[in-house]
Order: C-alpha cells, then sequence, then structure tokens
C-alpha cells in the first residue's frame, strides 16, 4: 500500500517544513509594519506607485481627518460655489448645464472647492512654496513633501530601505520645473475659491453706432 508515503509527504509539506519564510519588513505606517511583498508592480513607475499607496496615502489620509474641520468647506463657501456654477451654466458657450437638483449641484460645488480647501491647508501649514500644476487641479507640491519629512520625523511612517525610500519621493526629487507655478500671484489665485469655477467672459461692446 501507499499510504505511508503519501502521509510521509503530506507531513513533509505541511508540517515539518517551515510554514512561511521569513517576510521582509521595509517599513512602518500609523503602527503596521509593511512587508517587501506588498508593494506590488513590474515597473519602476508602478513600483513608486505602489510605495506612496502603501505609506504615504494613509499618512495623509489620517491627518485630513484629524483636521476635516479646518479644510471642510462652509456653507457660504458651498453658497458662493453652487451661484458661481449656476451663473456659468446659463452664460457658457460649451453647452455646459448645471444640475435641476440643489443637492447634486452643492455636491458638484463641494467636490470642485474641496482639492483647493485642501492644498491651501497644507500650503499655508506647512512651508508654502511652489505649487504644481496637474489636469486635476494644483497640488502644494513643496509643502506636501514638508509635510511627509515631518510625518516622517515624528514616526507617523518609515521606510527602512533607502532604494524603496528614494524611489517612494521620487515624485517629489524628479525634475516636474515645467509644471511647476512659483509667481505668488499665481499661487495665490490658484488656491482661491474665485478661480474653481470659470466666469463666463464679459460682454464687449461690438462699437456699433445707433446714430
Amino acid at each position: 500500500m501507499r499510504i505511508v508515503p503519501i502521509v510521509l509527504m503530506v507531513c513533509i509539506v505541511l508540517a515539518c517544513a517551515p510554514a512561511h519564510a521569513e517576510r521582509r519588513q521595509i517599513g512602518h505606517v500609523l503602527g503596521v509594519e509593511v512587508h517587501v511583498d506588498q508593494v506590488e508592480g513590474s515597473t519602476e513607475q508602478e513600483r513608486a506607485g505602489s510605495l506612496r499607496r502603501l505609506f504615504i496615502d494613509p499618512v495623509v489620509r489620517s491627518y485630513l481627518e484629524e483636521h476635516l474641520d479646518e479644510i471642510r468647506l462652509t456653507e457660504s463657501e458651498t453658497d458662493f460655489l453652487v451661484g458661481r456654477l449656476e451663473s456659468y451654466s446659463k452664460c457658457n458657450d460649451h453647452g455646459y448645464e448645471a444640475p435641476e437638483s440643489e443637492q447634486t449641484r452643492r455636491f458638484v460645488a463641494g467636490m470642485l472647492g474641496a482639492g483647493v480647501k485642501v492644498q491651501g491647508h497644507f500650503y499655508r501649514n506647512f512651508g508654502a512654496g511652489r505649487l504644481l500644476f496637474q489636469q486635476a487641479g494644483v497640488e502644494a507640491f513643496d509643502a506636501m513633501r514638508q509635510f511627509l519629512e515631518q510625518s516622517q520625523a515624528e514616526g507617523k511612517f518609515a521606510i527602512i530601505d533607502p532604494a524603496l525610500r528614494a524611489l517612494a519621493f521620487d515624485y517629489w526629487t524628479r525634475d516636474q520645473s515645467p509644471f511647476l507655478i512659483e509667481d505668488p500671484a499665481a499661487i495665490e489665485a490658484a488656491l482661491s475659491l474665485e478661480t474653481v469655477i470659470s466666469r463666463c467672459p464679459p460682454v464687449v461692446p461690438d462699437g456699433s453706432d445707433d446714430d
């Protein structure tokens, strides 16, 4: 009978051999260990994004939750954006129409204003600096890096492996100069709720004379 060899094989695979190889820790975030096998992606860009999701996103999310009262749009700010949205709906030539429901208009206004409010908060509280222009809106580029370095110093997260840390921070260390905003007036405008929703251009008289 072959039952003894089979039992022996099962014993070797499941019991006699070590159950798991030791996982290599590469850091921690908010008190939770992070291991190298959690980093996903086959390219450096994919792995960099995975590292930021593992280490940076939880720290940013935790900070925003703690400071929600400071970054949440006020009722008056939402009212202002809803009014601007309705005005733009009436005069734009792109076919845009504001949502019919008041609730949806407020939701859209909130989505448009939230990013500016958050980035403005980081800019004012973490050293100002340059903004990075993105299609989805501006980012407080230098301020976010200072926030992350401060969070590391406070022990909120750490990436032990120097190569992986450099990869995670590549977003802030590589050349982004073509998309960076340094002019103070442009920065002030970009972080103002006044600029979140486009204004319709003023009506310019055609110069015709009725006489």
